[in-house]
């Protein structure tokens, strides 16, 4: 089923490419550079713990905060370099990927770029997150420009993924932006 799921996430992609490189960025590359993309490459992974999450073209989980909204993008400076937005042109996106509870949708970001969002909620990927499927950043809280992020995995559901239980919350020191 896995597999099936994957092909078709990579064909509703295909059939959503818009002309031309946006040069926005899915999160990282290999390298921790950004990386042009033309569609969202996002995928279902079965991560232990944590369940069927989002993962970006490297297999890096996706994350979502409890501050940003559709509306009001609010990780910005600072706070977008230890949290990558997962930047796309408004071409690119489709509505709708099978398996993935939620629709897909562009907001804009105060400088200017276009970051990915499902359900009004936008999409980063977390710098620490070195290899496929480790999800460093879920339960995440930390401080950028007085305001205090909660950072969580996005479930292929849009259910909340389980807080950890055995060991405290990883907490980061408070970061101050200047904006």
């Amino acid at each position: 089923m896995g597999a099936a799921l994957l092909g078709a996430l990579a064909l509703a992609a295909a059939a959503c490419t818009g002309s031309g490189s946006s040069g926005g960025s899915n999160g990282e590359d290999g390298e921790g550079t950004r990386a042009s993309v033309e569609t969202p490459d996002i995928r279902v992974r079965d991560v232990r713990g944590l369940g069927k999450i989002l993962v970006n073209a490297h297999g890096r989980p996706l994350y979502v905060n409890n501050v940003d909204t559709a509306g009001r993008i609010r990780c910005a400076g600072a706070c977008s370099v230890t949290w990558r937005p997962f930047e796309i042109s408004a071409e690119s996106v489709p509505s709708k990927l099978p398996g993935i509870n939620g629709t897909f949708s562009v907001v804009e970001r105060p400088d200017g770029t276009r970051q990915l969002a499902l359900t009004g909620r936008p999409l980063y990927a977390y710098v620490e997150d070195k290899e496929p499927g480790r999800a460093a950043g879920n339960w995440v809280t930390v401080s950028f420009s007085g305001s205090s992020f909660t950072w969580r995995v996005v479930t292929a559901t849009g259910a909340l993924p389980p807080h950890p239980t055995e060991s405290p919350s990883p907490t980061t020191n408070s970061e101050q932006a200047s904006s």
